[in-house]
């Protein structure tokens, strides 16, 4: 092709960046901040596990409901056959678990191992992707890195899927864009792509980034055979989720229901302009903004010199609103939205560009990305600190709960909750009440997952609540042979799912 068809904006130019490998664009980063921002991604994603188990994270929101699952040996009956399109997280994290208590007794251990596996998720995609780089591209793990530390904290302790769609997603485009098609790197590839689809349905939106991949191997010569070799480790773990979603049909009918409105509910607009973090991150922005228009074209300052002290300030402004309205918890649960919205963008920008690192001072081919930046810097000091206050907000629930099901006085402040058996509420105090990352629908089955030695005597509901994924008929069975549920607790469960006023028919 020649260089007068490929001219900028035209349409030849426009094919071959998008088909066209060869073709593809230098973005230029500097070393420093590239390294950091790579690393803060690999010290979290190590982290994540430990923190997980340390604050018992398995058990937040609906996590509650999968833990008590796991306890019951039920997680399949009770749960994960109404979701035939996410097996991922089922087989890789919470068949495990529920292994480990069979064979061992151990019911603590148990949740404590689901929790290091669900937390693992980033870990196991930063080491997939490494070893999916060739040795010369390790700079590319900027994009798996830029999209952690940006959109996949904002979803940080909610136990969504969409952890896995984003931990497979980038160790599987690099696989299919660096992969030759051997038999251990096609056996990889199959893994990776059975996690992918497998993950959540959201996955869809990656697809059309994904068979790009392979599309410009296949046009070009030298790569087309390990295209060829390459499509079918893709095409068949979808071709096994396409099965499984129109086969396997769903038991109950009310958790299709809710899993349905929920799907319709994900696209909210509100899921982004609630999100604390993002308002919090737009008002830092808008500051820095200013103060850069400001110092460019008033003070006459170098672009660089302005930036840098924008950034300062957008940190800053950022970080001083850490303490400001609310606290980010049930927006965790509508941040996936952005995280699955975001992931095909990025995953598109790092198809049609190539990453090159040079030092500070050092000249930067194509277009010198390292701005984009910081918005990590903007952004992580906010996920660190809206963590560290949902991490305290979770851990004096959990001590409250655990005080309600041993026999403690009940939720203070929160007219809309319940003890079963009835139980006089709790002193109002002048602090704000610990019930701020409570979850109506899991509240009863947290009793046989927080309280201690997992026998309760009461257990908190919302009288409200009208969804209880186990009937009366099945409580029956929390006792059973293979359950590692207490008498106690099982119980307890047993009566409350059984009062009158909490039955519901048999589907």
């Amino acid at each position: 092709m020649s260089a007068a068809a490929l001219r900028a904006g035209s349409l030849p130019a426009l094919l071959a960046w998008l088909f066209l490998p060869a073709h593809a664009p230098r973005l230029g980063l500097v070393r420093l901040p590239l390294r950091l921002t790579i690393g803060a991604y690999a010290a979290l994603a190590l982290a994540a596990p430990a923190v997980y188990a340390a604050f018992g994270l398995n058990a937040y929101a609906d996590g509650g409901f999968f833990s008590f699952a796991i306890l019951a040996g039920r997680s399949w009956d009770f749960l994960w056959a109404n979701f035939p399109g996410r097996l991922a997280a089922y087989a890789l994290a919470v068949r495990p678990a529920e292994l480990y208590r069979a064979w061992t007794g151990d019911a603590a251990g148990a949740l404590r191992l689901y929790a290091l596996l669900f937390g693992g998720f980033p870990l196991f995609g930063l080491l997939a992707s490494l070893a999916a780089l060739p040795a010369g591209r390790r700079a590319e793990l900027v994009w798996p890195a830029f999209a952690f530390l940006t959109v996949g904290l904002l979803t940080f302790g909610f136990p969504t899927e969409t952890w896995i769609t984003l931990s497979a997603f980038w160790p599987l485009l690099f696989a299919l864009r660096y992969g030759q098609g051997r038999p251990a790197g096609l056996l990889g590839t199959l893994l990776l792509a059975g996690i992918y689809a497998f993950s959540h349905e959201g996955m869809v939106l990656g697809l059309p980034v994904l068979g790009l991949v392979l599309l410009r191997r296949g046009l070009e010569a030298d790569s087309r055979a390990a295209a060829l070799r390459l499509a079918p480790a893709l095409l068949l773990p979808l071709l096994a989720w396409a099965w499984a979603k129109t086969t396997l049909l769903p038991p109950d009918p009310d958790t299709v229901r809710a899993v349905a409105n929920n799907q319709w509910e994900l696209f909210h607009p509100r899921h982004l302009y609630a999100n604390l973090i993002l308002q919090k991150a737009g008002f830092g922005a808008l500051s820095g903004g200013l103060l850069w228009v400001w110092l460019v074209r008033r003070r006459g300052w170098a672009p660089r010199r302005a930036l840098a002290s924008a950034l300062l300030l957008a940190v800053t402004v950022a970080v001083l609103l850490l303490p400001a309205w609310g606290l980010h918890t049930a927006e965790r649960y509508g941040a996936r939205v952005l995280l699955l919205l975001l992931l095909p963008a990025l995953g598109l920008a790092s198809v049609l560009t190539t990453v090159t690192a040079a030092p500070a001072g050092a000249p930067r081919p194509g277009l010198d990305a390292t701005p984009a930046l910081a918005l990590v810097a903007l952004l992580l000091p906010l996920h660190l600190g809206e963590g560290a206050k949902f991490l305290a907000a979770w851990g004096a629930f959990t001590a409250e709960y655990r005080g309600i099901a041993a026999g403690g006085p009940g939720p203070a402040g929160r007219p809309d909750l319940a003890v079963f058996p009835a139980a006089p509420a709790g002193a109002a105090t002048g602090r704000r009440p610990a019930w701020r990352v409570d979850w109506s629908w899991t509240l009863p089955y947290y009793a046989a997952v927080l309280a201690p030695e997992g026998s309760p005597v009461a257990l908190v509901h919302a009288p409200a609540n009208r969804y209880d994924p186990v009937r009366c008929a099945e409580a029956a069975s929390l006792a059973g042979p293979g359950s590692g549920l207490t008498p106690q607790a099982a119980a307890l469960l047993r009566s409350f799912l059984c009062a009158p006023d909490r039955m519901r028919p048999a589907p």
